[in-house]
């Protein structure tokens, strides 16, 4: 019988390499077409699981709010440690 390990451990990952990262085509998800659908699902689901990460293209989020999350998330990294130690997420028990 094996220990389970922490749970911070248990979620990190081996580093990859930015150009290792798969690229997939969300747009033929869009297309309504129920097996484009899938193979879409397929492939980011393939991507998710072998690295962890994707570079998601033809996903249609305009590039405006794109913007104004990374503006969110410069905010918030900007932030002194103390703060950022207050509203840090926890793992929920259960």
């Amino acid at each position: 019988m094996t220990t389970p390990r922490p749970l911070a451990t248990a979620l990190q990952a081996a580093p990859v390499a930015v150009r290792q990262i798969p690229v997939v085509d969300f747009q033929p998800f869009h297309d309504h077409d129920h097996a484009q659908r899938v193979q879409t699902g397929l492939a980011l689901a393939q991507a998710l699981r072998d690295s962890g990460f994707a570079y998601l293209t033809g996903h249609q989020v305009p590039q405006a709010l794109i913007d104004q999350a990374f503006a969110q998330a410069q905010r918030l990294f900007a932030l002194p440690e103390q703060v950022k130690a207050e509203i840090a997420a926890a793992p929920r028990e259960g």
